[in-house]
């Protein structure tokens, strides 16, 4: 009894190495001391004191592999963080770029000397779809004069409302071509020398398609949309493109490049989208036809918003290759081209 009242001295520290053995000494001590009664408490002390000290020894193996561990996670996620903010700045300087470069090709074309008078630009402008097809396909008015008066129309509008993402320089050429062509006594189709316009998310050669993201800004593309290549087979001029929301899913119509489109009647609204630069475009005469795309309402809902017609044809009824998708492969609902 008094030896196993006597103080035992046990390190606090069980997880060090010494632990074990230094406890199983002082614990044969009072064993042997004690009689077999108190030796088998004392076995049975040491089995659970065992236990507890491996349990111990594995705790400071996962700290110690942990520690380590923790700190090339903290630092991998420290330089992921680093260099994500660096690829928004990047990508911010090149939506900034293409912004100016954007502003700069609608500048120069408003400040092209125009090659129609302001009278017949007006005389234009007031001409119907069908009235305007048969002047110019009976040659009563060129291609470069009817092109020239929705251009300067299309740069007023833009200055209203932000609908434009570009002029398209080409499109006085083709114009000219149409005129050399109709004096030689022909003509291009049925949409001879009509300008249309088009949604920034369809293809056109030689022009990106960013759908107001910064990473697709300068991907030139190498052909036109299928639908584009059509409506130019029929003589009809792309003229302009129109502004979108980042990646056409929104009713609204604003992005990180181009900036907000705003709504013709009431700049503090939006004209809807996702073809909402082409509606607004097209509600302030800016042009006469245009071609949109429609999955749920794109078309449709910014046609409606505007007060001008718009709609979309039955799937798969005019081919969707060549217009920019960040759904590629949904079957939900079957986007298509619309005017």
């Amino acid at each position: 009894a008094g030896v196993a009242r006597k103080k035992v001295e046990i390190d606090i520290a069980m997880a060090s190495a010494e632990a074990p053995q230094v406890l199983a000494e002082q614990l044969d001590v009072i064993r042997h001391a004690g009689g077999v009664p108190f030796a088998r408490v004392c076995g049975l002390a040491r089995s659970v004191l065992g236990t507890v000290t491996r349990e111990a020894r594995c705790f400071s193996l996962v700290v110690l592999l942990g520690v380590p561990t923790t700190v090339f996670a903290f630092l991998l996620r420290t330089l992921s963080s680093i260099q994500a903010s660096r690829r928004r700045h990047a990508l911010a300087d090149v939506a900034d770029q293409r912004r100016a470069l954007a502003a700069a090709n609608i500048l120069a074309a408003a400040t092209e000397p125009d090659s129609a008078k302001s009278g017949q630009q007006q005389d234009v402008l007031q001409l119907s779809f069908l009235d305007l097809q048969k002047r110019l396909i009976d040659g009563k008015v060129t291609a470069e004069t009817v092109l020239a008066s929705y251009r300067a129309q299309a740069g007023r509008a833009h200055a209203k409302v932000n609908c434009l993402t570009e002029f398209l320089p080409e499109a006085i050429e083709v114009a000219q071509e149409m005129d050399a062509l109709h004096k030689a006594g022909k003509t291009a189709g049925g949409l001879h020398g009509i300008p249309i316009s088009i949604k920034e998310t369809i293809y056109l050669k030689g022009h990106d398609c960013t759908a107001g993201l910064a990473k697709r800004c300068g991907l030139m593309l190498d052909a036109d949309s299928e639908a584009v290549a059509l409506l130019k087979a029929a003589g009809a001029i792309p003229f302009c493109r129109t502004n979108t929301p980042q990646t056409n899913l929104s009713y609204g119509c604003s992005n990180p490049i181009y900036g907000t489109t705003l709504h013709p009647m009431d700049t503090a609204r939006t004209p809807g989208g996702s073809s909402g630069g082409e509606a607004a475009l097209m509600a302030l005469g800016g042009s006469i036809l245009g071609l949109g795309t429609d999955v749920g309402g794109s078309v449709r809902v910014p046609a409606a918003f505007c007060g001008i017609c718009g709609f979309k044809p039955g799937g798969s009824r005019i081919t969707r290759r060549g217009s920019f998708s960040v759904l590629a492969g949904q079957s939900g609902g079957i986007a298509a081209f619309g005017p």
